[in-house]
């Protein structure tokens, strides 16, 4: 009934313009113009709330209420090989969630602060997550288990996950990579953009693709270096800083990790070649580096988008960019393949979900093409993901046995299952369709 008030408003305002000329005449004139005004704001504000919502993440399922806290770590023992000053140390950003004991008296985090937002996701500033800022711990029990993240955009982007995680019992840092990831704040007020190095594959010809190849994997020794020397900082906060919230609360003997696109290839690698790292989630991420070749010696789930294994069509497409994309995409099953044959693993694939839903970035916008979003319902997908990933990490980091994939999946029609166990050649995998 609002615009229709207003449009009596305007009405009244506008009746002594209307009364000194034709009336009947400038009335109708008059009426239909703010008519017409109401309607383009009304239209606009509908297609502001698709495109830009203020959205609310679903309620977490956990026992534990998150608190949230971030913090700032500098690598005396690297420079920076993106930083414009050669001499500058290497610095990350970091955000961790954690089980709380109570969260009465602190306050909600914001999803965004003013520091990191434009007029593109000023909206996001609106938006409340679930945990608390410096919320104390959880006392329920003495330690609790570690989860890494990276992902390509920020240490936010994946907070529909690390915050569940959070509330399940895991303590979850995310890592923010200066010059990699989209943009770094640091405590200071510096903000440091992405680089042009922050690229990916290039498919715009076969020159192109080969030069592009050793700059991704320089990106990704820069952030295997990022997550690990992240870890050692994590275990001086347990092992000797009195005065860290988390001193003698992560158990160490029980570290997984996660990480979207680009930042699966990261968890791929981190987990080959960090003993510390027991389990790995790779949420829809070409493999590089030696897990590429050699694959990943641990507990591992391949998460991938709906993407079928190309066609022989596909592959010699005259099209000399889709048949590269093709071939490459051709590449990532065979990677993942050869790692489940010497290792074992878990692969993962859903109807309609795509490489974005992976993320938050479906919440952002409700213009599916504007978010990268595919037609599995956004909620839907989080579900999923949320579910499968905390039941591989309880049964495979765990050791919980009483918990399985096979069973969690059971809830969700159309998605299919590949589980291989090691040791290589005794086991080649089975294969569950749930109808």
């Amino acid at each position: 009934m609002g615009p229709v008030y207003l449009l009596v408003i305007l009405v009244l305002i506008s009746y002594p313009w209307c009364h000194s000329h034709n009336f009947r005449i400038r009335l109708t004139f008059m009426v239909m113009g703010w008519a017409a005004v109401l309607l383009l704001l009304g239209s606009a504000t509908v297609a502001g709330g698709v495109l830009w919502p203020v959205f609310e993440f679903v309620p977490l399922t956990g026992p534990y209420p998150v608190g949230s806290t971030s913090a700032h770590f500098i690598d005396h023992s690297r420079r920076d090989p993106y930083s414009p000053d050669k001499m500058a140390d290497r610095e990350v950003m970091i955000q961790v969630w954690y089980p709380a004991e109570t969260t009465g008296g602190f306050r909600r985090e914001r999803y965004r602060d003013g520091t990191r937002s434009d007029y593109q996701d000023s909206s996001l500033a609106l938006v409340e997550t679930r945990s608390f800022v410096d919320a104390p711990i959880a006392n329920a029990k003495p330690t609790y288990p570690l989860l890494l993240f990276t992902g390509p955009s920020n240490r936010f982007q994946n907070t529909f996950e690390t915050e569940e995680m959070a509330s399940h019992g895991f303590i979850v840092v995310a890592i923010d990579h200066p010059y990699d990831s989209d943009l770094v704040v640091f405590p200071d007020g510096r903000r440091v953009t992405a680089s042009k190095e922050a690229c990916l594959l290039d498919f715009a010809s076969d020159e192109a693709l080969a030069i592009s190849r050793p700059k991704v994997e320089r990106r990704l020794a820069v952030r295997v270096a990022d997550t690990r020397f992240v870890l050692d900082q994590l275990e001086r906060w347990n092992g000797s800083d009195r005065t860290s919230r988390f001193f003698g609360r992560i158990d160490l003997n029980h570290i997984g990790m996660l990480g979207h696109s680009f930042g699966g290839a990261v968890t791929a690698e981190v987990c080959r070649i960090d003993p510390r790292v027991r389990a790995g989630v790779n949420m829809d991420g070409s493999m590089f580096g030696t897990s590429k070749i050699n694959g990943v010696p641990k507990p591992f789930f391949f998460m991938f988008d709906a993407s079928a294994r190309p066609t022989k069509a596909e592959l010699e497409s005259p099209d000399s960019r889709a048949r590269r994309e093709a071939r490459e995409l051709l590449g990532d099953f065979d990677d993942i393949d050869r790692s489940m044959s010497r290792y074992g693993g878990y692969f993962f694939q859903a109807p309609g979900l795509e490489h974005m839903n992976y993320t938050d970035y479906p919440l952002y916008s409700q213009w599916k093409p504007w978010s990268g979003a595919g037609k599995i319902d956004i909620r839907r997908a989080h579900e999923i993901t949320n579910r499968i990933t905390l039941a591989f990490l309880r049964r495979e980091l765990l050791n919980d046995s009483s918990v399985s994939v096979e069973a969690t999946l059971r809830d969700f029609p159309g998605a299919v299952l590949r589980r291989q166990s090691p040791p290589i050649g005794a086991d080649h995998g089975s294969e569950y369709a749930i109808p």
